[in-house]
């Protein structure tokens, strides 16, 4: 962004005039689109994005000939996705949206994965948009960061496969001796370097925009979860990034309202043996549960992992115990994590977004509840969490 500073001035100035004059009415955009290879009678719909919400759908059009046409009002410029429609069919095309005209023009192509139909878009042009372009510009790094992520999952491929295949048969002398190998160790280290370079990247992004709604925008829209390093980020961003309707949103996730002196929502999840388990099941037999939302990629979320081992330790005897939910994509990456940190306690993957029933955006998130399924602590960090305890279970 600092290279083409000059050539991105000027638009830089139309967005900000557009965004004060549409600050206090709504205006009218079209997105008319063509795109090649979408059956005919095909349902789209335009929904909005970047929110960490599912959204409904604003508008529906019916393919004809390979053409259909949204029409609505915007107050904001925001994101939203032109969506295929369709059970069991997933695919979209992001368009950020501003008054006026806007074509969208693209190829379209339908792959087949079990009972799923997925459709890819390749040629994308968005025409009629200028803050199309600038959020082209601004999330161009991640182009960057999917290619260093491709290239050290292909030299580590042959590794992998192998823990992958030793995980399925459940071979714990063959998983131990993979993951003392030099091998293991090397891709561990570009993991790790993998995951400090995006760190890096995305508080740059982020906080070279803190100053317009861009740079809550790029947070919603770049980041599934949020942690408690994002908190200082807020305390840098403008007024207008605050009071944005991007901004808004960042709020209400990073300082969320608690549950504290509610009854925790019920669940259910699935065991290894495919059984299901609901909140009543796990909290039987104990006085508190300490439920605790996390990822294998949140260093917030391993750091404390020694303060749960330790609390478990104190006390598991007087009726304490801990459930751990993660919001991992990736089930391998999840029994990695699991297997390295040996977590004495039940460990499920959310499928069924558990966390969302707890309006969890932030994580590590962890919820005390008492045998009567309320809530009567939120994250209990460090010693807290043992504090607690003290006083609860003397």
């Amino acid at each position: 962004m600092t290279k083409k500073l000059l050539k991105y001035l000027f638009p830089l100035v139309l967005l900000t005039l557009f965004v004060s004059c549409a600050s206090s009415t709504n205006t009218n955009f079209t997105i008319t689109c063509e795109i090649e290879g979408l059956e005919e009678g095909t349902v789209m719909e335009l929904k909005p994005g970047g929110t960490h919400k599912e959204e409904k759908s604003i508008a529906t059009a019916i393919v004809k000939d390979g053409k259909f046409i949204f029409n609505d009002t915007i107050k904001d410029i925001r994101l939203f996705y032109i969506v295929v429609t369709g059970e069991n069919t997933y695919g979209s095309i992001p368009v950020m949206t501003e008054a006026g005209k806007i074509k969208v023009v693209a190829k379209a192509s339908k792959n087949l994965e079990g009972d799923r139909t997925r459709y890819s878009f390749s040629d994308v042009s968005v025409l009629g948009s200028p803050s199309h372009e600038l959020y082209l510009e601004k999330v161009s790094a991640k182009k960057f960061l999917n290619d260093l992520y491709e290239e050290y999952h292909a030299k580590s491929k042959d590794i992998n496969d192998q823990v992958v295949a030793a995980q399925t048969a459940k071979d714990d002398k063959k998983l131990n001796e993979l993951y003392s190998s030099d091998a293991w160790k090397a891709f561990q280290q570009d993991e790790a370097h993998f995951f400090d370079t995006v760190t890096v990247t995305m508080t740059k992004m982020i906080l070279d925009n803190a100053n317009s709604w861009w740079g809550p925008f790029l947070m919603l829209d770049q980041m599934s979860f949020f942690t408690k390093e994002q908190e200082s980020w807020w305390g840098k961003f403008s007024d207008e990034a605050k009071n944005s309707y991007y901004g808004k949103i960042v709020s209400e996730e990073l300082f969320p309202v608690g549950f504290a002196g509610k009854s925790a929502p019920e669940f259910k999840v699935m065991n290894d043996k495919n059984e299901e388990i609901t909140l009543a099941a796990l909290l039987a037999g104990k006085k508190y549960i300490l439920l605790d939302f996390w990822a294998s990629w949140c260093k917030p979320c391993r750091k404390e992992i020694p303060n749960f081992k330790k609390a478990f330790e104190a006390f598991s005897s007087k009726g304490f115990g801990i459930v751990s939910i993660s919001t991992d994509k990736s089930a391998a990456d999840w029994q990695k994590a699991l297997k390295e940190e040996q977590l004495p306690w039940p460990n499920f993957m959310d499928k069924s977004d558990i966390a969302g029933l707890y309006a969890v955006k932030l994580i590590p998130s962890t919820f005390l509840i008492d045998e009567k399924g309320i809530v009567v602590a939120e994250n209990l960090r460090g010693e807290a969490l043992q504090i607690k305890l003290k006083e609860l279970l003397p």
